[in-house]
Order: structure tokens, then sequence, then C-alpha cells
């Protein structure tokens, strides 16, 4: 219905091109304007950019490689992998080692208590924790400071009362505060666990002031923080051994989750989101490949209101217009219009002389029918012929399937009038499957032909020729105009998965019969009788 109105009545509007115009789309590509200077300009920009950057990069590769600083080796960290999380068992001993051995020296000022709470500790254990220290505060009521124990909300102790204090106690060297070091040095972890497990006697031509211990992995070799793990410096509650590298490795674990106490969060949140990303993009697909049949065309037309349409809202009177001209019919090179969507605006009215209707430039939305190229849609076989299967979707019939985008191999049985699908057996034989009309047949479009058809005239002579009749004639203008549909989708079904849905249903149904067949002969118990011959029994 709507390809025989586009046929009769899209002619006319196609025609009408000043008073119908689309709007045009922004071109997003901004280099089709420019020069061929220009691109050159650009181009060179663009590698010499790139040039100084790998200059840059290969410059301080040999910089680190030409210094004495040894880099750190890369270690195999139980929460290094894309969604693990941290070893919170060893958050719980590194807590243990920097409370009896970092704490000495080094403050963790921006880390409190309750965040101790469901990662390393519960409730309890981090208030025993936060009781265990004492607080300077006040001033109280009658305006004197105070000691209290700790509470939740307290953050770690410093060591020292201030900055001066501390180098005062280190021999001018200031101890960093560690709630953020292991994202404040580069190596991370990896760096803090060959710090502590890296000092060595100083080799020959090294030279350390009093008070200096050498260690390759600190920029220098020379830093005044002696070493402070050894075996056996501390007990752990769950009495894991305490050798060295298991003190290191716990500390710097717990010193991971200080600096990023999100680790296992965002972790987390990687998982849900590369989840409903998944979910979404095969959603988006689906939409996109199987139903995404149609689009929002905006459009600008200059509507005609009748005199007896005055007594209407202007947008209602538009909104009619607009239907009564548009619908069912096919723009070209837009697609076959189904409804008015919305109306974007309405401009200024104005008269015609000699033309007592109103005249108002609008634009609007339109729903319109064109399936992208690629998109899978299912419909239903209306005919078969020699140029192949033609399918309907019930408001559009203009689909073909051509002959070369059948499933191979196939013929054109010209007694059922059918394209038969020669479907190869396992044993080597075939088996026909036909394409009857009224089947629904899944497809996908492979391309979109837009035809400018011209409206029926009369014949050139007016005369009939001897031997014709006017519904000779009749015929003739009506094949010519076929021949011009204005709107047809070529589609293909030569892929799996695609073609007549009755031919994958009953593949399956035959597969689950074999399946069937199958599990009722592995159910079969076979005994053997005196003779040696085959007796079964189910």
């Amino acid at each position: 219905m709507a390809a025989t109105l586009g046929r009769i009545c899209g002619s006319k509007l196609l025609k009408s091109a000043p008073a119908l115009n689309l709007q045009q789309a922004n071109n997003l590509s901004t280099t089709k304007t420019w020069t061929n200077g220009q691109k050159k300009l650009f181009a060179t920009i663009g590698a010499l950019t790139g040039g100084v950057g790998a200059l840059i990069y290969a410059l301080e590769q040999s910089v680190e490689a030409s210094g004495t600083e040894v880099h750190p080796p890369k270690m195999p960290w139980s929460h290094s992998g894309m969604i693990a999380s941290l070893d919170h068992t060893s958050v719980r001993r590194g807590y243990e080692v920097y409370k009896q051995v970092c704490s000495a020296c080094h403050s963790m000022q921006y880390i409190a208590y309750r965040n101790l709470i469901g990662v390393s500790h519960t409730e309890a254990e981090a208030k025993a924790e936060a009781a265990a220290i004492t607080v300077r505060d006040g001033p109280d009521d009658s305006g004197e400071y105070y000691n209290r124990p700790g509470k939740l909300s307290d953050y770690f102790p410093s060591p020292y009362p201030n900055e001066e204090a501390a180098r005062a106690a280190n021999n001018g060297a200031y101890p960093p505060d560690l709630s953020y070091i292991v994202s404040a040095r580069k190596g991370g972890e990896d760096y803090i666990f060959s710090l502590l497990t890296g000092y060595f006697d100083p080799p020959a031509g090294v030279a350390l002031r009093d008070g200096q211990y050498y260690n390759p992995y600190f920029p220098g070799g020379a830093i005044s923080m002696a070493q402070v793990l050894y075996n056996e410096v501390i007990e752990y509650e769950d009495g894991t051994p305490p050798t060295a590298s298991q003190l290191a490795k716990d500390v710097s674990t717990f010193l991971k989750w200080t600096s990023e106490p999100e680790h296992d969060v965002r972790k987390q949140m990687l998982i849900k989101t590369v989840g409903l990303m998944t979910i979404l993009t095969i959603l988006a697909y689906y939409i996109k490949r199987h139903k995404k049949m149609f689009v929002l065309a905006e459009l600008k037309d200059t509507v005609r209101i009748s005199p007896d349409q005055f007594n209407l809202k202007l947008l209602e009177a538009v909104r009619d217009e607009i239907n009564r001209k548009l619908a069912n019919k096919v723009l070209l090179n837009v697609g076959l219009c189904i409804a008015l969507k919305d109306v974007v605006s309405l401009k200024d009215s104005f008269i015609l002389p000699g033309d007592g209707a109103s005249h108002t430039e609008v634009v609007f939305r339109y729903i319109v029918f064109r399936p992208p190229v690629g998109n899978v849609l299912t419909g239903k076989i209306r005919s078969c012929s020699h140029e192949g299967v033609h399918v309907t979707l019930g408001f559009f019939d203009d689909i073909l399937i051509p002959p070369t985008a059948l499933q191979h191999p196939s013929r054109f049985d010209e007694t059922e009038r059918a394209w038969v699908w020669e479907y190869p057996l396992d044993d080597g034989g075939k088996h026909d499957l036909f394409m009857d009309i009224g089947e629904p047949i899944k497809f996908r479009v492979s391309r979109e032909i837009f035809e400018e058809s011209s409206p029926i005239g009369p014949p050139k002579n007016e005369a009939l020729q001897p031997g014709t009749s006017a519904q000779g004639c009749t015929s003739t203008a009506q094949q010519s105009n076929e021949a011009r549909t204005p709107y047809k989708i070529i589609a293909a079904i030569n892929e799996s998965g695609l073609g007549v849905l009755s031919w994958w249903d009953q593949q399956q149904q035959a597969e689950e019969t074999n399946n069937e067949e199958e599990a009722e002969e592995n159910n079969v118990d076979y005994d053997n009788d005196e003779n040696g011959e085959g007796a079964y029994e189910e």
C-alpha cells in the first residue's frame, strides 16, 4: 500500500523541491575545506610533535640508564591484577609493622582509625587501637587543655610535634609522611619493598657521611634512614613468620591501601561497568542491526492552510496539513514517511496576493522508514519470480532479494512459482527447502535504491494503434511506473541464521530429536547371552 501510494503520489511531492527542503546536516569533517597547503602544514606539525615526543622519551630512558640509581624490579603483587583486590590479611600485618616499627619516625596524618574498619579491623578492634593512644584536646570549660583516649575520628599520631623536632632527631633529615607515599614515589610499592630490603655495604669509591647508609634504590645511593626491618624484629598476631621480606611485603601492601583507599571499590566498579557496558553494547548492536528501521528526519516546508481551517489553532492546523501531505509518501533520499514526530519551530505566517490561504514556514521532525544498510529485518514473502524473492513488511512492499543474494545453491521452481534452496546433506544428497508465499523470512539490508519517479501521463499518441486496447495502454503505463519505484530495498539471506524462519526451527527440532535419540541409546543396557549374541533391554 505504501509503495503504491509512493509510486502514484510521491513523484508530485518529489517535484515540489522549492516547497520542501531538507535541513542540511552539519558537516562533522573540518578537513574537507582545507587547502593543500593547510593539510601539509598540519601534517608537518603532527610529524614534528611526534618526533620531539619520541626524542624526549629516548633521552629520558638514556638518562635513567646512565645513572647510578638501581630501578626496582616488578614484583608479583597479588593485587596487581585488573580485578584483584588487596590482601587484607597482609594489610592488617602491614599495620602492625607500621605501628611497631615505622611510626617511631614517620607520621600518617591523613589516615584515621575509622578508616581501618572493614579493611583490616572490626569496629571494636579499631576502637581499641584508637583508645591506646593519648590525644591532646581542649580547651575545656575552664580553658585548659587536657589529655584523653583516642577515638575512631582521630588520625594516627605524629611521632614529632613539628618539623624542626623531626629534623633534629634525624641528623637534619625530615622523615616524610607515609599516608600517600606509594602514589608519590615512582615505582609505587615495588620501590617501597626494594628500598626496605635493599641495604648493602657501600661499594668501593662511594663515600658516605655520618648518619648515612648505602641503598642503591634511593636516588644518589645515600639515605639517612637506617635499615629497620630484620628477621623476627616483631611478632605477628596470626603467627606468620616475620622474615625481613615478609615484613617489607606487608608494610608495602598497607601503604598501598593508605595511598589508594578506594583500590578495591574502584576495581569492583570496573567489573560492574564492564558488565553493564557489555550488556548495553549487545543491546545497542541488537537495536542498531535488528530493530532500527525508523529514523527521525528534520524537514523544512512552507505549509498552506486554507481558510476553512482558520478556526483551528495554528499548530493543530499545521500538524494536520503536514500529515496529509507526507504520510505514506516517499521522499527522495529520505525514505518512506510514516508519521509526524513534532514541530520544531513556526515562523511568521503570510498570505500571498490572490490566495486567501495562510502560508507558514515550518521546521519539523518526521518519522521515516529507512533501515540502515546491514540492518536485519523480518518480513513475509510476497511473491517469487525470476528476479528473486519479493518481501513485504506489511506497510512497505518494495523489498527484493535477488538470486545472487539467496542461499546457495538455489533454483527457481516454475511449477511452484517459488525459489528452492537445495540444502546439502551429510550423505551427499540434497533436501529442497521452499520459499513459499506468506512464509516469515529474515533478511539483511544490503543496499537501497531511490528513483525520482514522474507522474503517469497520457500516451504520446492519443489515437490507439491498431490491435492495441485502452486496457493495454493502461497496463503499459503501470509497468513503466512499476519499473521506477521511488524507494526500493535490496536484501540478502546468504548467511547463516537468515532466510525462512521455519528452516532454522526445523533444523533445531531435528537436532533436539537426534539428541533425544542418542540419549535413549546411551540409556540402553546391553547384555550378552551364553552364545555371545547381543541381547538388550531398556
